[in-house]
């Protein structure tokens, strides 16, 4: 029992050692050091238990401006911005060129392209491509830096405290603490993730030394988890940067994207909030959009769609037809490689060769190159493409897609494919010396690469985009709330639409307009022409010829009673009244048995369109 408890005591930093009977525990060597006696509690070091009064004066202006921008009017931009506007760094912050080579390398690869300036191998793939070209090489990920940013570069004080060691770690210990809702600073410090058991305080503080140039940016970010974060969310978000901050250089570049992107969304919710005060609204209640306000909630939707849509391409395009690969030759392993290091290389050939920005920034000098290789070149793989292009697979894991889960076992062949070269491209130097090497390759190469490019752009294909984006666009889903709103911002829109196009649009709502003839499904080439007079897409494209052209008293929608039943009309104005949401009242029409999924949503339309113009 002697030697237990003298066990316990020194683990508490008691008992008598060397003659000093109140030793200096070192807990960590390159954090701190705790003085303390037996059960004595460690206390926090002096050099950022407070705050000098320059930090606290600059901590409170900080605050200020986070709650002040929460009132704009303007939820987001009204254009949108161009990837050499979002990139815009302060150079007096770089001191080496080679810590910005990547950021100028990536500017230039990012600008617009014309098709002449792209290589012969690389125009079809390019011409698929039917968004506009801002939207090609946009991603919302720049656009928040840049806003940062611009915040940094007005007050010189602001951005000096914004790149403070000791300010950051302050801002560390109170966000920990809100979130955790700990009573003491040393219980902060301490408290581990739960996802991989690290310190948060110690693995964000590391996480920040090793940004350079962004430091300041990490620290507004938590400033704005500070001031407008929720406990609960907070926890979730504190332990996925953790997991990833705790890892190697590629990784933690995640890890600081998500940090300045839960920033983004804590802003814009706070937005939302203050637009939807009783106070801030209109005096005549819940009154319609303008044309203005509608197209500048559209395209702050489309900034988080287009975005969202990308991701999903880049995953049925190479991380779910790589993880089938390799799990299917027994390489368990790769997968993670290419999660963590193989996706940079495939980013920033993107990038060199066709300009297009993922939501993901690539480390163009990561030194790992685990899980890249020519997977479309196995044999046996167009089968496994003809299951990831559909429609209804789109960003699917490949284990959740039947057919490729219940493929036997080498199904790809099996011969190996290798890891140390792209057709004659060495797999051994940097993502960026790979997209500089399949633009300056040779012909064979490059035609060999356009595969890889042409399987990335079917899913930026008209009919494919149009398809998925107003399909998605029109659930309302609350999973993201971002993309809420559409319909309504749509409508509005639509009707302006009207008024340019008398002559071949007689449908009076967006429903009704990019629905089919039949009612049954959506008219891609109609939802391309609406998305391209938003500003979307490259070009309007002839719609199809209808059978007759009729009003909308004379469409089927209301000249057949059953199309839409009086009784469906009363279920949804009164679950309207009651407050329900739409996926509420979708479920309850379908439990009734009352329409198919067309008649509801031409329905649904009707009963708000008949709420606003009460209210108004």
């Amino acid at each position: 029992m002697g030697i237990i408890a003298s066990r316990r005591r020194r683990r508490r930093g008691g008992g008598v050692q060397d003659g000093n009977p109140n030793p200096v525990v070192v807990r960590n060597q390159n954090e701190f050091k705790f003085e303390g006696g037996p059960r004595n509690v460690p206390r926090v070091p002096n050099t950022f238990d407070e705050l000098s009064p320059e930090l606290e004066r600059v901590e409170e202006e900080i605050r200020k401006y986070i709650l002040q921008n929460t009132s704009c009017k303007s939820p987001a931009s009204t254009a949108v911005r161009m990837p050499d506007q979002d990139a815009k760094t302060d150079n007096d912050d770089k001191p080496e060129f080679s810590k910005q080579h990547s950021e100028l390398v990536r500017e230039a690869w990012c600008k617009e392209r014309k098709i002449g300036s792209i290589q012969k191998e690389y125009q079809k793939a390019f011409t698929m491509i039917c968004l506009q070209p801002e939207w090609i090489r946009y991603t919302k990920s720049l656009a928040v830096l840049r806003k940062i940013g611009e915040f940094t570069e007005e007050n010189k004080d602001i951005k000096k405290a914004l790149s403070d060691h000791n300010f950051l770690k302050s801002t560390v210990l109170k966000v920990v603490t809100k979130a955790y809702k700990l009573r003491s600073r040393t219980a902060a410090i301490s408290h581990k993730c739960l996802i991989c058991g690290e310190v948060i305080y110690t693995t964000l503080v590391r996480l920040w030394s090793s940004l350079g140039w962004r430091r300041p940016h990490m620290t507004l970010g938590l400033q704005y988890w500070l001031h407008l974060g929720e406990a609960d969310e907070l926890i979730a978000v504190l332990n996925g940067v953790t997991e990833r901050g705790a890892r190697c250089l590629s990784v933690q570049r995640q890890a600081f994207d998500l940090v300045v992107k839960h920033a983004d969304f804590l802003l814009w919710r706070a937005k939302r909030r203050h637009r939807n005060r009783p106070e801030t609204k209109n005096p005549q209640g819940d009154a319609k959009l303008t044309y203005a306000e509608a197209m500048d909630r559209c395209r702050t939707i489309f900034e988080e769609y287009v975005d969202q849509h990308k991701l999903m391409a880049f995953d049925s395009a190479f991380r779910g037809p790589t993880t089938a690969y390799y799990m299917d030759q027994g390489r368990a392993a790769y997968p993670k490689y290419f999660r963590n290091h193989g996706l940079n290389w495939w980013l920033a050939s993107m990038m060199s060769t066709i300009g297009m920005q993922m939501p993901i920034i690539p480390l163009l000098d990561d030194s790992g190159s685990g899980g890249v290789c020519a997977f479309w070149h196995a044999p046996g793989t167009t089968r496994m493409w003809k299951e990831f292009q559909r429609l209804e697979n789109f960003g699917r894991r490949y284990d959740a897609i039947p057919k490729l889960k219940r493929m036997r076992k080498k199904s790809f062949g099996t011969k190996i494919i290798s890891q140390n070269d792209f057709f004659g491209i060495k797999l051994n130097t940097s993502p960026q010396d790979f997209a500089t090497r399949v633009v300056t390759c040779e012909p064979s190469v490059r035609a060999k690469f356009a595969l890889y490019l042409e399987r990335l752009c079917h899913f930026f294909t008209r009919d494919f985009f149009c398809s998925k984006a107003i399909s998605i666009l029109m659930q309302e889903n609350a999973d993201n709330p971002q993309l809420l709103g559409f319909r309504e911002c749509m409508e509005v829109i639509f009707q302006e639409y009207r008024k340019d196009r008398p002559d071949t649009v007689t449908e009076e709502s967006f429903v009704e307009y990019v629905y089919d003839e039949e009612k049954t499904k959506y008219d891609t080439a109609r939802v391309n022409n609406v998305f391209h007079y938003v500003g979307i897409t490259k070009e309007r494209v002839p719609e199809p010829t209808r059978s007759r052209r009729r009003s909308a008293a004379q469409s089927p929608v209301n000249r057949s009673v059953p199309q839409v039943p009086q009784k469906l009309m009363d279920t949804i104005e009164k679950m309207v009244k009651e407050g329900s949401t739409f996926m509420a009242i979708m479920r309850e029409c379908r439990r009734l048995q009352l329409c198919n999924n067309a008649e509801f949503m031409v329905a649904y339309q009707k009963v708000k369109t008949k709420n606003l113009n009460l209210a108004s």
